[in-house]
């Protein structure tokens, strides 16, 4: 099975605008790789929680605004008590 994200690219960064993302129900996340541009993102949290809950792989395709990326997940930041996503790491390639 072939899993597929939407991602947004965000222009605002930092933790009070990240919190605001939070309780609009989205993640906050960052793509990055060698020769790529480091590029902020934001997911909805109902489909991440899907993949998490229905797929057990660490590669992806990363829909971005139309542009396809295959992906790695490369750090996963949860809550400690909670356990919700609070941010992802992607890394191309």
């Amino acid at each position: 099975m072939e899993a597929i994200l939407k991602a947004e690219v965000r222009a605002e960064t930092g933790s009070k605008n990240s919190r605001k993302l939070r309780s609009l129900g989205k993640i906050p996340a960052v793509i990055y790789g060698k020769g790529h541009d480091v590029r902020q993102l934001v997911l909805d949290e109902k489909e991440v929680s899907d993949y998490f809950s229905k797929v057990a792989s660490r590669t992806l395709e990363l829909n971005i605004a139309g542009d396809k990326k295959n992906v790695k997940i490369g750090d996963v930041q949860r809550h400690p008590i909670s356990r919700d996503i609070l941010h992802i790491d992607f890394i191309v390639g």
